[in-house]
Parts: structure tokens; C-alpha cells; sequence
């Protein structure tokens, strides 16, 4: 993990330096958790089965190596709680909350906001700099076309030393979420996705990009593009 110094003297906290790969998501499934002791919340209740739905356990030319995907986000958050870590959300502990991504000094509560863009020069908008750059990080114009190892694009740091891929190779799920207007459930509750994928250009790469192209996705999808990292 990556220790991160928030804007406060109080706000320091680790995030994982990768995305969570699928050895050690295998590690977790092989560890046999019980969804009904490993540590889920309410609106998880529906959530049986820790397993992906696609590419698992055959990856094809997805090795170990390669970031997990086609997880929930209850998949997400039970595997941080057992690794003794959690789903990175408010740097106060808990959920964030999404109504305040566009008030501009609130964001600063986010910890994926914070490891992403908070470097020594203040913050910018991609984790290595100013200005975006085609092929540092495993974006569209990097012309991959998929998941590459965790770590592979070694230019792909910051905000701080050590901490890799926050752009790009794939969507990262949040502690950040909400239930749309037409009600809760599993269907309904949309829960917020972090620094782009793979198959993503230069405004959804950014670390902190305009509200409207943050993504969200439903809390119970798995998606080919989407995984996770932990904070603690």
C-alpha cells in the first residue's frame, strides 16, 4: 500500500498501490468466505456469491496479473473487509457522499480523489501531471483494447511515488453511492466508478473529471471494464 498526506495534518491514510488482481481475488474465493460472515451491509443482503460471472476462472490472455473484473460492488467491498482493508470511500471513515461531488472543496474528503491528484505542486489533473498524455497510462489511445497487469504501464504514477494505474486499464468501484430516484435495491442503487478504463478518453481519465462524466453503475453489475482497489 501507498501512504497518502490529505490536505489536514489528520488526514493520512494507505490505498493499495495497484488495482486488486485476479490472484488475489482467486486467494479470497480459495479462502472459502461465507457471505454470510464476511462483513457485507444492508443494501448487500441479496449478495450470495462471491463469485465473477465471466472470464473466471479460465482469464484467457487475462493472467494473474491482470486487475479482477466482472465483480459486484458488494464482491468489492466484502473482499477489502477481508483483507482486513476497506472499500475506499470518505477519508473520515464510511461512505461518501456523491450529492457533494460538485462542491469543489468537499471532494477533498474523497480518498480515491486525494491518492489520485493531491501532489506536492496541489493537485492536477491526471495522476502523473497536467497534461494528458496518449499512452502513459492504459487508456483508449494507449490501443491495448483491454486489462494489462497491474503495473505494466510504469509510467502510470502519482499523485504519489508508487502509486499505479489510477488512470485507466479499468474502472474502479467507490464507497459512493445512492439510490435513484425510482427507489432502491440492488437494481436501483447506483454506486460511483473511478479513473476510467481501458476503453475510456482523455475527459474519463482524468482524476477528478466533470461531474457529468463520472461514471455510475448499478450496485449488483459486473462489467468486463470494472474493478477495485482498497484503502485502509
Amino acid at each position: 500500500m501507498v501512504q497518502v498526506h490529505g490536505l489536514e495534518s489528520t488526514s493520512v491514510f494507505c490505498i493499495d498501490s495497484t488495482e486488486v488482481t485476479r490472484a488475489q481475488y482467486d486467494a479470497f474465493l480459495k479462502a472459502n468466505p461465507d457471505p454470510r460472515t464476511v462483513q457485507q451491509i444492508d443494501p448487500c443482503a441479496w449478495n450470495t456469491d462471491f463469485t465473477p460471472q465471466a472470464i473466471w476462472p479460465d482469464g484467457g490472455t487475462r493472467t494473474g496479473a491482470h486487475p479482477i473484473t466482472n465483480i459486484d460492488w458488494c464482491d468489492a467491498y466484502a473482499f477489502c473487509a477481508w483483507a482486513g482493508k476497506r472499500l475506499c470511500g470518505d477519508i473520515r471513515g464510511g461512505e461518501h457522499d456523491p450529492y457533494r461531488w460538485d462542491e469543489a472543496p468537499a471532494s477533498d474528503t474523497d480518498q480515491w480523489r486525494l491518492a489520485c491528484t493531491l501532489a506536492e505542486d496541489g493537485g492536477h489533473p491526471y495522476p502523473y501531471g497536467n497534461t494528458f498524455s496518449a499512452k502513459t497510462c492504459n487508456g483508449l489511445d494507449a490501443g491495448v483494447e483491454d486489462t494489462a497487469p497491474v503495473g505494466s504501464f510504469t509510467r502510470c504514477v502519482g499523485g504519489f511515488p508508487g502509486l499505479l494505474d489510477m488512470s485507466g486499464n479499468v474502472n474502479e468501484w467507490e464507497n459512493s453511492c445512492y439510490a435513484a430516484s425510482d427507489g432502491g435495491g440492488p437494481d436501483n442503487d447506483q454506486c460511483f466508478l473511478r479513473g476510467g478504463g481501458y476503453a475510456h478518453n482523455l475527459l474519463e481519465l482524468q482524476c477528478e473529471p466533470d461531474i457529468h462524466d463520472i461514471f455510475v453503475d448499478n450496485r449488483n453489475d459486473q462489467r468486463f471494464d470494472v474493478g477495485f482497489r482498497c484503502c485502509r
